[in-house]
């Protein structure tokens, strides 16, 4: 996990814009853990995020690509796939870009309908 949040993070300050943030969260929803990964940076070209998760896709931004060796986000879901969870990535060319990590919850965590833990059985 701490390899997936360094990559995620790395990637928010190196394509972000100068003075931009990069801000970590957790969401804690009844089935799944999530964690966000966002920055306010340059975004990804839309036709482009279907392929950001291939091993050395890099996204396309003029005559230089800008750093990196295109494996960072293939091995974020590589990794994600290991632990069991699931990744999702949202982006606005300009606007920034999401990154979400859900980690399921064993059906004996999930509270009940009245908001309180299932007893472990």
């Amino acid at each position: 996990l701490a390899q997936v949040l360094t990559n995620l993070v790395e990637h928010g300050i190196r394509y972000n814009r100068a003075g931009g943030r990069v801000e970590v969260r957790t969401v804690d929803g009844a089935d799944a853990l999530q964690v966000q990964v966002e920055d306010n940076g340059i975004g990804i070209p839309e036709a482009q995020i279907p392929l950001v998760f291939q091993r050395f896709y890099r996204v396309r931004r003029g005559p230089a690509p800008k750093g990196g060796s295109g494996l960072g986000l293939a091995i974020v879901k590589h990794l994600m796939r290991a632990l069991g969870g699931t990744v999702q990535l949202a982006s606005r060319e300009g606007a920034g870009t999401t990154v979400t990590l859900s980690f399921p919850r064993p059906l004996r965590q999930r509270p009940t309908p009245d908001g309180q833990p299932k007893a472990a059985s």
